[in-house]
């Protein structure tokens, strides 16, 4: 009886050209010869360049991001990752399928063996979302999510880390400690869940154990006036802010800058080698 992995290689690329798209996935998984065929004929039917330095994810495909459920697809395709430098995902405003996109980004990140250049995360919340009541409080569940992401994204070293939005999760303090980290150079807190009260310790503790990163990205808030007094980053040369700054002073070295939006909290900041710090000239006053 012949099977279908008995016909000649030129017949196969034949029929995987005519197959259904959406039944390609499932003949990538039946056999390595198949998996490159099939695997080839998918990634062209998505517009998918092998050699794409880029990985974009988003909650729903959109102009230059594919869904999770089409990552799911490429990451059985042998190699589909191996030309990979970047790595972004924008996360789905629901709780629950956000925390089945934390998997599936873990197991992407786990198939990638060779280091990174940058990585996003942006997360997001709708309105009236059930999982911001204490008596459905998921958070448990993405701590240990979001720490096994986190965990993959040292271990591919990472140079540019980015975390951005607000988790679609009741808030709560991580249990889990970041450890020394020396990959990562750069990195950048976009209005992130981050600068939560219930988060800013872990922040400050993160960042400490970040000895390389050398500049800071931040979206302006009044979280950095309890942040950045109790940072100690060797490394830090540079912080630009974006958005509202609600810091009134910050001394570095010998370098003093104020900014228009004041408050009664000031600030002596302790990072003897930090020489830039930056915000819109309507934010900024010498």
């Amino acid at each position: 009886m012949t099977i279908l992995t008995d016909l000649p290689e030129e017949l196969l690329c034949l029929i995987c050209e005519k197959t259904e798209p959406s039944t390609l996935p499932s003949l990538v998984t039946s056999c390595k010869l198949l998996n490159r065929i099939a695997g080839s004929q998918y990634l062209l039917f998505i517009s998918r360049d092998p050699q794409d330095p880029f990985i974009l994810v988003a909650d729903q495909e959109t102009s230059g991001y594919m869904s999770f459920e089409t990552l799911r697809n490429i990451m059985s395709i042998t190699g589909s990752a191996s030309s990979v430098k970047h790595v972004w995902f924008r996360f789905s405003s629901s709780a629950a399928k956000t925390l089945q996109q934390l998997r599936l980004a873990t197991l992407l990140l786990q198939k990638i063996h060779h280091p990174l250049y940058s990585l996003k995360f942006n997360f997001s919340k709708a309105e009236n979302d059930i999982t911001f009541s204490p008596l459905y409080n998921t958070f448990p569940s993405f701590n240990c999510a979001f720490g096994r992401l986190l965990w993959e994204a040292y271990r591919l070293r990472c140079r540019s880390l980015s975390l951005a939005g607000v988790i679609p999760f009741a808030q709560d303090c991580f249990r889990f400690r970041p450890i020394i980290n020396t990959s990562v150079s750069y990195f950048t807190v976009d209005d992130a869940f981050l600068l939560s009260q219930a988060q800013r310790g872990w922040l400050i503790e993160f960042l400490n154990a970040s000895k390389e990163i050398s500049f800071l990205l931040a979206h302006g808030s009044e979280g950095w006036t309890h942040v950045l007094p109790k940072l100690r980053m060797p490394a830090l040369a540079g912080i630009a802010f974006f958005g509202q700054l609600n810091l009134c002073r910050i001394d570095c070295g010998p370098y003093q800058f104020k900014t228009s939006l004041t408050s009664k909290l000031g600030c002596q900041y302790p990072l003897s080698q930090l020489q830039v710090l930056r915000a819109s000239i309507s934010q900024l006053l010498a």
